[in-house]
């Protein structure tokens, strides 16, 4: 096999998040095609991806070729992994200029995606403009140009392109998911909704799409309903503690009003599973505990609440007061949870 065939299944197992399969292939090629430039360049970037810079760098440098598009690329990257804006333009304007690259609409692609996985979106914005609406890759230019106004905040243009999007392809739920995330993040909360059904018509079982309808409703909930349905969605993934905590979070107001309610019953339901699944040192492990001894207090299980955070305190090497003062403050707030 020639060593062009190995990198194009290289670059499909990474493409699906195969990576020992992509790192296996790659070994193949280096053994049967030592010399081949491509290949050291493919070795190069997985080393850059490992976070090993330097070894990546050497390899590069060692290629003959160093006005190729991968080599300039990989300069490029580099000089914006240490946020040298200004070092970084130069290599792409001797990208531009050695490669003859102007109209390389691929090429435009790639700058994009190295721009926009270092956060620089606005700079990202200014290469997809330019692809062409002809050219195979523009649907693509699209995708990411709806993300780069999301990411700056620009959330009515992010929604124009997402609605032509579907317009052209009305049953790929994908768009309509992204579409709901940007509507939420502009306050649209009842549209991001609908999007969401959307989607969930098109594919009932996506655990993306469910994920994220339960998510925006517990953000939204009083605005939003949680319906039996969203609730039973929570309790049985009960690893997603993150989820968890959120929906206790949102009913506590509830069930300090009322601790019969079924908010009380399910909001201690989900903190349980949130505390059995969260790592001990996980950012949110404090609030965890001190929302479950909120609900414990509520419930007349007073010294489950207090045994819970002394066990706390020492684990997470927290004062007990500072702990004890926070369930009191939520309990007199009537429901905020903590910072």
């Amino acid at each position: 096999m020639d060593a062009e065939s190995f990198l194009d299944i290289v670059d499909y197992y990474q493409k699906n998040n195969r990576t020992i399969d992509a790192e296996i292939c790659l070994r193949y090629a280096e053994r049967l095609h030592p010399d081949n430039e491509n290949v050291q360049i493919s070795r190069a970037y997985r080393l850059k991806d490992e976070g090993k810079w330097n070894e990546a760098l050497h390899i590069i440098r060692s290629v003959r070729d160093q006005n190729a598009h991968d080599v300039q690329l990989f300069y490029f990257e580099e000089k914006l992994s240490i946020f040298d804006l200004d070092s970084a333009e130069k290599c792409l304007h001797r990208l531009m200029q050695s490669n003859d690259a102007y109209g390389d609409y691929d090429l435009y692609l790639d700058i994009a995606e190295i721009y926009m996985d270092y956060g620089l979106f606005s700079k990202a914005s200014t290469w997809l403009k330019e692809i062409s609406e002809s050219h195979p890759c523009y649907i693509r230019s699209q995708e990411l140009s709806a993300e780069c106004y999301e990411k700056n905040g620009d959330y009515p243009q992010a929604i124009s392109i997402l609605q032509s999007l579907i317009d052209a392809q009305p049953y790929n739920d994908n768009y309509w998911r992204e579409l709901a995330e940007v509507q939420e993040f502009s306050g649209e909360l009842q549209e991001a909704a609908e999007s969401l059904q959307y989607a969930l018509a098109i594919q009932p079982d996506n655990e993306l799409t469910l994920r994220q309808n339960a998510a925006l409703h517990v953000m939204a909930y009083p605005k939003l309903s949680l319906s039996g349905e969203i609730t039973e969605y929570i309790l049985s993934h009960d690893n997603d503690y993150t989820l968890s905590l959120s929906f206790a979070e949102a009913v506590l107001s509830d069930a300090i009003r009322d601790n019969t309610t079924i908010w009380y019953e399910k909001g201690t339901q989900a903190l349980r599973n949130a505390l059995r699944s969260c790592p001990l040192y996980a950012a949110e492990k404090q609030t965890i505990v001190i929302t479950l001894s909120v609900y414990l207090t509520i419930g007349n299980q007073m010294q489950q609440a207090q045994h819970l955070l002394d066990v706390a305190a020492v684990d997470l090497g927290l004062s007990r007061n500072d702990l004890y003062a926070q369930v009191i403050n939520i309990l007199r707030e009537g429901g905020s949870p903590p910072a």
